[in-house]
C-alpha cells in the first residue's frame, strides 16, 4: 500500500501558496471596501456603474495575480485558490457578523 506523503519542499511550498492566497483575498477585500465606501456618496446609477467596474478590475487584477503567482513564483495553483477561496470567505462571514451585530445594536454608519 503506497502512503503519499508531502516532502519539506511542497509542505513549504503548500504552506506559502495557501498564505499568498488568503494575502490577495485580504487586499481584494480592502479594495472591495473602499470602493464601496466611495459608491455610498453617489447617485444609484453611478454607483452601479463604480461597483460593476470596480468588480471587473479587481478580478482581473486577481486573475493577473494568480497568474504571476503560478507561473514565476511557482506556487501551487490549487492551495493558492483555496486560500484565496477561504480567506476571502472567512472575511465576508465577519463583515456580515459585523454587520448584523451592528443592526442588533441599533447603530447606525
Amino acid at each position: 500500500m503506497a502512503v503519499a506523503t508531502m516532502g519539506v519542499l511542497s509542505q513549504s511550498q503548500f504552506s506559502i501558496s495557501v498564505l499568498a492566497g488568503v494575502l490577495l483575498a485580504a487586499f481584494t477585500f480592502a479594495a472591495s471596501a473602499a470602493l464601496a465606501s466611495s459608491v455610498s456618496d453617489r447617485s444609484a446609477a453611478a454607483g452601479l456603474a463604480i461597483q460593476l467596474g470596480g468588480f471587473v478590475m479587481r478580478l482581473s487584477l486577481v486573475a493577473v495575480a494568480l497568474f504571476v503567482c503560478t507561473r514565476y513564483a511557482h506556487l501551487e495553483p490549487t492551495s493558492l485558490g483555496a486560500g484565496l477561496a477561504g480567506g476571502f470567505t472567512v472575511l465576508t462571514l465577519l463583515a456580515a457578523a459585523r454587520e448584523l451585530r451592528r443592526h442588533r445594536l441599533g447603530r447606525t454608519r
